[in-house]
């Protein structure tokens, strides 16, 4: 193989590494799942619902802007969490029309698969050792009083 041929093979694998890590460009504000070597723990945008796969906002990330009810399709895509639990949540909204995050555990925001609703500005994580987080599959914000 000449020299030529090399630097191009690993040109294109370096290509391939950079877009997975960084996921193809895209008008959509929000980001499917990102890798730790590419976000510090807890890194969220101003405005977003961010999840996480690991403890303590580390791992892959997942984030929108906007609600969306099934995670699993567009318009963004968490591929993660059909097969991993979220351990870590963290409300960035700032929208004063809304109270919170509500999270259900499966798609279609069915009031029966209410997880729970973490209030803007807050951030949780599961405890190692004593919960190993939670499925979730869908979210909407709300101004609802009593959920958060």
């Amino acid at each position: 193989m000449s020299r030529g041929n090399i630097s191009r093979g690993i040109a294109a694998v370096l290509s391939g590494m950079i877009l997975l890590l960084t996921g193809p460009a895209t008008a959509a504000h929000a980001t499917t799942a990102q890798t730790t070597a590419a976000l510090a723990a807890w890194d969220c945008p101003v405005g977003d619902l961010c999840v996480w796969s690991g403890y303590d906002g580390t791992g892959s990330r997942c984030n929108w802007a906007n609600a969306d009810n099934d995670w699993m399709n567009a318009p963004v895509t968490c591929s993660w969490s059909g097969y991993n639990k979220v351990k870590s949540i963290y409300n960035r909204g700032q929208s004063t029309s809304f109270l919170g995050v509500m999270l259900y555990e499966n798609i279609n925001y069915n009031s029966n698969d209410i997880w729970g609703c973490i209030a803007q500005g807050k951030k949780m994580s599961f405890i190692s050792g004593i919960s190993d987080g939670v499925y979730l599959a869908s979210h909407r914000w709300t101004n609802s009083f009593p959920y958060c």
